[in-house]
């Protein structure tokens, strides 16, 4: 039986954290976890190693951005997508610089998530073998 790929949810909305996973586990994902900030979003990166981080940008105590780049290092072969309400090419340019797989706006991740996961799962360089885990 094929696994489902395992996300870890970081913002630090509750209420965005709760509409995201509602969204995900309607579809082909499982929640592993959550985090409310950059620290422990990396605390529990390392903890959980899921397929999946979905990373807001602005966050307290670090960053989405400075996370993304920790997080880049410590699991490579994550599909990390940035999710943010900041609109400018800036930011995105910047994730995308950083290692992220896609940049989503939180307006548009009822329509855009779900397919920007399953590209970056499909895409990324060295994927686990999902089917036999």
């Amino acid at each position: 039986m094929k696994r489902r790929p395992r996300v870890l949810l970081v913002d630090d909305d509750e209420g965005v954290r709760a509409a995201l996973g509602s969204l995900l586990r309607a579809s082909e994902f499982e929640i592993v976890g959550e985090a409310a900030d950059g620290d422990t979003a990396l605390a529990e990166a390392a903890r959980l190693a899921p397929d999946v981080v979905l990373l807001d940008v602005t966050m307290p105590r670090l960053d989405g951005l400075k996370a993304l780049a920790v997080l880049r290092e410590g699991l490579p072969y994550a599909a990390i997508i940035v999710l943010t309400s900041h609109e400018g090419p800036a930011y995105r340019d910047e994730a995308l610089r950083l290692g992220a797989y896609a940049f989503v706006l939180k307006r548009q991740a009822p329509f855009d998530l779900i397919p920007a996961i399953q590209n970056a799962l499909t895409t990324r360089a060295h994927p686990p073998d999902l089917a036999n885990s």
